[in-house]
Order: C-alpha cells, then sequence, then structure tokens
C-alpha cells in the first residue's frame, strides 16, 4: 500500500518534487565478514519494482502442498478441456468444485482424503430443501439408466444420499484412496477422477438442464 501510494505521488506531483521508496536489507558477503547495509530502491520517479513490494508466501503446510499438488494437474486438464468456467477449493484443502453450467450452487466435485477418494454431483439450493429434493427426486427416478450409462471400476461403488433436513443432497462414486499413497497410484487416482468427471458431465448436464427447466423457479 505504501509503495502504491509513492508511486501515485511520482504521477502527480510536480516534477521537482520526487519521491523513492527504498528497501533496507542486510547482507553478509562472507562468512566472518560483518553484515552490510544495501538500499534497494523499490518506487522512484518513473517507476515501480511491484515484485520487491509484495509480502512472500508463506510454504503451505505439508499436507495442504500434497493435495495442491495433486489436484493441480487434473484441475489444468480440465480447465483446457472447457469442462467448467472455474475451480474453487471444497472440504478444506481436500477438494475441489467445479460449478455446473445451469446452476451456480450445485457442482461436480471431488476429494481425497486419508481413506477415501470420492467424486460426487453436489445438488445445493439454498434455502430451499424442497426444491433440492425435488431434483434429487427426478434423477432418482432414472437411477437405473444414470448408472448404466457410466462406467465404474469393480472396485467403486455408488452412493446415493437424499438429505431432507438440508438443502443439499449428493450423488457419488468412490473407490479406496489417500493422498500418502505412491505416485503411481496416485497418477491412477487422478486419471480415475478425470474420466469419471468427464461422464458425470456427459450424463448430468443434460438431465439437470431439462429438469430445471421444467421446475418452477423460486
Amino acid at each position: 500500500e505504501y509503495a502504491k501510494v509513492l508511486h501515485w505521488l511520482n504521477q502527480w506531483s510536480k516534477d521537482e518534487v520526487r519521491f523513492y521508496g527504498v528497501k533496507v536489507e542486510v547482507i553478509r558477503k562472507a562468512e566472518r565478514a560483518d553484515p552490510e547495509p544495501r538500499f534497494h530502491p523499490v518506487v522512484y520517479p518513473g517507476g515501480w519494482d511491484e515484485d520487491a513490494t509484495l509480502p512472500p508466501e508463506p510454504p503451505m503446510p505439508p499436507d495442504k502442498q500434497k493435495h495442491h499438488d495433486f489436484f493441480q494437474p487434473l484441475v489444468d486438464a480440465l480447465m483446457r478441456m472447457g469442462f467448467a468456467d472455474r475451480v474453487v477449493q471444497a472440504w478444506s484443502f481436500r477438494g475441489r468444485r467445479f460449478p455446473t453450467p445451469f446452476d451456480k450452487d450445485s457442482a461436480y466435485q471431488i476429494y481425497l482424503g486419508q481413506r477415501i477418494a470420492w467424486i460426487t454431483l453436489h445438488i445445493r439450493v439454498w434455502g430451499s430443501v424442497e426444491r433440492c429434493n425435488q431434483i434429487f427426486d427426478e434423477l432418482l427416478a432414472q437411477r437405473d439408466d444414470i448408472e448404466a450409462s457410466v462406467y465404474i471400476k469393480p472396485n467403486t461403488q455408488w452412493q446415493w444420499d437424499r438429505d431432507s433436513n438440508y438443502s443439499f443432497s449428493g450423488i457419488s462414486v468412490k473407490r479406496d484412496g489417500t493422498i500418502d499413497d505412491s505416485p503411481e497410484k496416485l497418477n491412477e487416482i487422478r486419471a480415475w477422477m478425470l474420466d469419471l468427471l468427464v461422464q458425470f458431465k456427459e450424463v448430468f448436464d443434460p438431465r439437470l438442464e431439462e429438469i430445471l427447466k421444467r421446475l418452477p423457479s423460486d
């Protein structure tokens, strides 16, 4: 903030008035040498070294860094494919959320914890349990067709969760998996997530669009 003000003052003050922002550092040029001051200009007439005025980002905690490193290649691949227009963090740092194009509150979500990995169509309607249940029940009526249209591996299983007390429900496929698995297994889990997310979108997007068109709007 101080650097921004100094830069602004240099742009608007008279020519004979100049402002400088200087970063003061102490360096030691040799192991036994005395420390010496170093003055590094970061704001000056006609310039501003913005990178030098930003605070350093603290390192991520190890578990958070592991999840970031796991999800980022998957997120990059999905964004290149146009899977969604944005991605947000979900379930603390252990999941990611891709909003559906027809309903900003519902999303395709992925999660990798200490014992399990899953992919979910998360149906959420803020403040309306009834509307959320209507959407879920419409999809539940098509359960046989939906499950027949999505290929899941033998070691995975469907889970349909209708919550009558809260304004969200979920349709998930789950499997074993942990962030501490070997790199080879993590690659396999990531490929499984990518394949299943694409299938979910192909199967659920047209159904969601059709259901939301028929349901009365709020």
